[in-house]
């Protein structure tokens, strides 16, 4: 990952979300399923789940691991991840 660049000369796509400052958890869903990677979001509290990305043709590598992590420079927040279901 090139922290310099954001990472831009690996993305495979990207999408933005306000998530800074609500008065209310925000919530991302990762799915990979058949060659399918699908991103989609639930900032608005209303229980309904706007896509981000849809990219179909990506193929994951068997024998590794998923994980979380993160970093800021200036800012500072606050992210918890409350489940991680992987079947």
């Amino acid at each position: 990952y090139d922290h310099g660049k954001d990472g831009r000369s690996s993305e495979l796509g990207g999408c933005s979300a306000e998530i800074r400052n609500r008065d209310h958890d925000t919530y991302l869903a990762i799915r990979y399923s058949k060659g399918r990677l699908t991103i989609m979001v639930d900032v608005d509290d209303k229980n309904e789940w706007k896509e981000c990305i849809d990219i179909g043709g990506v193929r994951l590598p068997t024998g590794y691991f998923f994980g979380a992590s993160a970093a800021t420079g200036d800012l500072s927040d606050n992210h918890d991840i409350i489940s991680m279901k992987l079947y």
